[in-house]
């Protein structure tokens, strides 16, 4: 029997209405900053867009002009679309993980049936590494956390493990790119102080602020952006979209295929519609986000993961939006700039 999953149609009659259900009850189930009755279709330059400015929120109009094959009016239009509708909720900048030291963890939970949701994101948000909790379809609670050890990790896990509405736990830690890591000396941590309300001021702005030459200013924002030392990133509110979120949870055979290769096949052939992706370090497993306008994309997507050699379709789930999120490493970088310290900084 093969065991590679393929999406039914009554598995996409559920997910329409897990996603109709998700709609309805947002209003009291979800924390959301705009009327969530009103959502934006999202095509794939306005996809493109937000992947650029996710990896350079910095990036000019000029440069997503060229790269998208439209006007820089065009461009200016859509980002402000995005920005008024709420898809792009804010600008920030953060620390790569390897200036402050930490690690991506991610966590199911899978709580206790009949538990209040609200009172159980409290009690893990009491942790205070934990970055992001959200659900699934499944109805496990997924948390991000960022730890600095081994030992932190082991904290995390015993702290979700002692809630008494939890049921079972999966702790995994994430390869996840650490970034670089350089110096902040005083011209960067001028720049980044004016930067921190506005990650998008313009060159000549700063040179007014600050009093330095365009040519200072320039090279400190390059130094830290190709030493890949500090994220101009973007926060994504895909609530205020009109967009399904689904994500895979993918088994392979190592002896066959690789992670990377894995990885790399994905992002080719979904290079806008492919969100994001975490690879567990204990084990063969990677979960896959996509964006999806309709459920019947779904499928597709399937068949095309099943063509990767030794792939397995673990589970195929809807992704709801993000109940609590705490900027761990944005406030690490205000502590860091602000004490006048070069050295590196613990969570």
């Amino acid at each position: 029997m093969n065991n590679k999953h393929v999406l039914s149609t009554q598995s996409a009659f559920l997910l329409i209405m897990a996603e109709q259900n998700r709609k309805k009850n947002q209003l009291v189930r979800f924390h959301v900053y705009h009327d969530p009755y009103v959502v934006i279709p999202l095509d794939d330059i306005d996809l493109g867009i937000l992947h650029k400015l996710g990896e350079n929120c910095r990036a000019s109009r000029k440069e997503l002009a060229r790269k998208f094959g439209i006007s820089d009016s065009a461009i200016r239009k859509r980002i402000k679309h995005l920005e008024d509708k709420g898809v792009i909720e804010r600008y920030y900048i953060r620390p790569s993980r390897a200036m402050i030291g930490s690690e991506l963890v991610f966590i199911l939970i899978y709580p206790t049936e009949g538990v209040s949701k609200n009172d159980f994101i409290d009690s893990i948000f009491e942790f205070p590494r934990v970055s992001r909790i959200y659900f699934d379809s499944y109805g496990s609670c997924i948390v991000h956390a960022e730890c600095t050890d081994a030992t932190m990790i082991d904290e995390l896990n015993q702290y979700v493990r002692s809630i008494d509405s939890v049921d079972r736990v999966e702790i995994h830690a994430l390869p996840a790119s650490r970034g670089g890591s350089i110096e902040l000396r005083k011209n960067h941590k001028r720049i980044l102080r004016c930067l921190l309300s506005n990650p998008r001021e313009p060159i000549t702005n700063l040179t007014k602020m600050l009093g330095m030459t365009s040519r200072t200013v320039r090279k400190c924002i390059d130094e830290m952006i190709d030493g890949q030392a500090i994220e101009f990133t973007i926060h994504v509110n895909l609530d205020a979209a009109d967009v399904i979120s689904i994500a895979f949870r993918l088994n392979w055979d190592p002896k066959r295929i690789s992670m990377d290769e894995i990885q790399s096949a994905v992002k080719s052939k979904f290079p806008l519609r492919y969100w994001r992706g975490f690879h567990s370090v204990r084990e063969n497993t990677l979960w896959c986000n996509f964006l999806v306008n309709h459920t019947r994309e779904v499928e597709v997507i399937s068949e095309i993961l099943l063509a990767i050699p030794s792939i397995i379709i673990v589970s195929t789930v809807l992704v709801y939006p993000i109940r609590k999120m705490r900027y761990i490493r944005e406030e690490s970088l205000k502590r860091r700039i602000s004490s006048g310290e070069n050295q590196e900084e613990i969570l």
